[in-house]
């Protein structure tokens, strides 16, 4: 079968749609990087703010042993949590493979048999790129950045639960 010649105007248009969605990709993307970036700040004030209170709690020793040691468990597996929260978030915010145009790439772009081809072939040529390698590479990221924000959101869901539980605790041993 004879390939028919591509027009220029279609190539073109092809270009545009598959940069508009390269482009959503990139701005999903973004858009997850500054949750994960917010889930790693939320994950390390709490902690913070746990080991204080729990430390301050804890030295002042007007608690029971028993509510001591209790406290001092529950503040650790929340703090543990809360870190672990950050450690997912952080991961989650790794570099991303498809923003980077490689170099081989780029001497292609400009080769003298790309510049003095017909112009439709290489816009076509460009486009197809778009929606066979960097289309598919930004959808994996942004599974994978997805799949990291619900880990992480989870683990400080229960982290911040933890310290709920230890302000709990805390108060019910002030008044026995």
């Amino acid at each position: 079968m004879r390939r028919r010649k591509l027009r220029t105007e279609i190539a073109i248009a092809t270009l545009e749609c598959a940069r508009a969605d390269l482009d959503y990709e990139i701005d999903r993307a973004r858009s997850l990087d500054s949750k994960l970036t917010g889930i790693a700040s939320l994950s390390g004030l709490a902690l913070s703010i746990g080991a204080g209170v729990g430390a301050s709690i804890v030295a002042g020793g007007e608690l029971s042993l028993g509510f001591t040691i209790a406290l001092g468990a529950v503040l650790s597996v929340a703090s543990l949590l809360l870190l672990a929260a950050a450690a997912v978030a952080l991961w989650g915010l790794t570099p991303k493979p498809f923003q980077s145009l490689s170099l081989k790439a780029a001497e292609e772009r400009v080769s003298d048999e790309r510049l003095s081809g017909e112009p439709a072939d290489a816009i076509g040529e460009l486009a197809a790129t778009y929606y066979k390698k960097m289309l598919p590479e930004a959808r994996d990221t942004n599974a994978k950045k997805v799949a990291y924000a619900r880990w992480a959101y989870r683990l400080v869901g229960a982290g911040l639960s933890g310290l709920v539980l230890g302000l709990i605790l805390t108060t019910v041993a002030a008044v026995v």
